[in-house]
């Protein structure tokens, strides 16, 4: 099946919150395919900065998270 997800999934997998599980399955599911948008992406680089200033997340999770997602981590001090 192709599912195409916005931001508000892709934090689901990366960030435990309520509907984890179920974004989890559609993942892990070989039968699935899986579309993001580059829109997505970018609100995804900005969901994960935000729960990192907001200290949410840790930074470790942080740096896991964009490895993971195939992002370099920027630091915003730079900007």
């Amino acid at each position: 099946m192709n599912i195409f997800f916005d931001t508000s999934a892709l934090v689901k997998f990366f960030h435990e919150e309520p509907g984890t599980e179920k974004v989890t399955d559609l993942i892990n599911n070989p039968g699935n395919n899986i579309f993001v948008s580059d829109l997505a992406r970018l609100e995804f680089v900005s969901a994960l900065y935000r729960r990192y200033r907001n200290n949410e997340i840790d930074e470790q999770s942080s740096v896991f998270t964009f490895e993971k997602f195939g992002l370099r981590q920027v630091d915003p001090q730079e900007y």
